[in-house]
């Protein structure tokens, strides 16, 4: 969706993806498609009511259903697999501050406000 987004416009575009597997997968495609790419300003964090840090859960990260609310990826994410093997842009995420429910990973990501990332950014 970034690059089609890109493709449409010749303002910059500015991409937030807190689940560092997507994130890993974003920054692979800009560079393969560098005609647009240069303008794409992709951040690792997410935008949120507030700046500081949040937890992200997820059953796989990188699969588009992290989120930070647990729930939230514990409906939209796939019932985990058999297989133990994980994508070799995936790494272990860090422990969370708090219980994580059952079969959800967590990890903690960097957030920000919008009018905070504009103040910041100019």
């Amino acid at each position: 969706m970034v690059l089609f987004a890109a493709h449409l416009s010749h303002n910059p575009l500015f991409v937030f993806e807190p689940d560092f597997g997507a994130f890993s997968a974003l920054k692979a495609n800009i560079h393969l498609n560098l005609n647009v790419g240069r303008r794409i300003h992709a951040y690792h964090r997410c935008i949120a009511d507030r700046d500081g840090t949040m937890t992200l859960f997820s059953r796989d990260f990188g699969d588009s259903t992290a989120s930070l609310l647990a729930e939230g990826a514990s409906e939209l994410a796939p019932s985990p697999s058999n297989s133990s093997a994980e994508p070799p842009h995936a790494r272990p995420p860090s422990p969370s501050p708090s219980p994580t429910p059952a079969g959800l990973r967590s990890t903690t990501v960097r957030c920000t406000t919008l009018p905070g990332f504009v103040l910041d950014n100019g």
